[in-house]
């Protein structure tokens, strides 16, 4: 078994790398890490963001979101490579948030929506939301409700998705269709964020009004 991380306070620099490899290898360790419920090392990293100002770590989280959404907006003709590779990114960061909420961590859970020792604090429960809301509003269209359908009935263990697909669904031509299964594995972490129940994350949920 893995141990848990033991340079933790390495993790947010190389995780938000200027080198997008980088970036995405680091967030994938963390998700090795932290696979299966590892408690121990879920305590690490609550141990490690409370131990001072974190404030950048988190706020290059909702950028990373926010220039997602643009990258959507801006290449929903075409898969480019750029989009790609935020879609892998964007991918790797959900997953790991969700693996830090894993088994009703309640801690954690309220940590990612109030980080009371930082100096400015910053809802990733809301900003998920929005993430997916944007993703699934621009992803549905009257030409994709055959894929729509697809996705729908595929999801019911949301990150095995990817492997319900052939290649070719993937295409530039199913573009949307790729925005609303990548925004459906986006709503696992809502479960996690939720999960216990956790009851003001429920309650952020709950309160957001949908832009689709």
């Amino acid at each position: 078994p893995l141990p848990s991380f033991p340079h933790i306070h390495m993790f947010p620099p190389f995780a938000f790398s200027h080198s997008a490899i980088l970036s995405c290898q680091a967030l994938r360790l963390g998700i090795a890490l932290l696979e299966g419920g590892n408690a121990q090392t879920q305590e690490s990293f609550f141990q490690f963001f409370k131990g001072g100002d974190t404030t950048r770590f988190f706020k290059r989280i909702q950028d990373k979101m926010a220039n997602s959404k643009l990258d959507m907006k801006n290449d929903e003709d075409s898969m480019s490579d750029k989009l790609a590779s935020e879609n892998s990114c964007m991918q790797a960061i959900l997953r790991f948030l969700q693996l830090l909420c894993e088994n009703h961590n309640s801690k954690l859970q309220n940590y990612l929506r109030f980080q009371s020792n930082n100096k400015t604090s910053f809802n990733l429960v809301l900003q998920t939301i929005k993430y997916i809301d944007y993703g699934i509003a621009m992803a549905i269209n009257d030409q994709n409700v055959p894929n729509v359908i697809q996705v729908g009935h595929r999801c019911s263990i949301p990150f095995a998705l990817p492997l319900a697909f052939p290649p070719s669904f993937f295409s530039p031509s199913s573009l949307s269709s790729l925005f609303l299964m990548f925004h459906v594995l986006g709503a696992a972490n809502l479960t996690e964020y939720c999960q216990g129940p956790c009851v003001a994350n429920q309650d952020t949920v709950a309160s957001h009004e949908s832009t689709g």
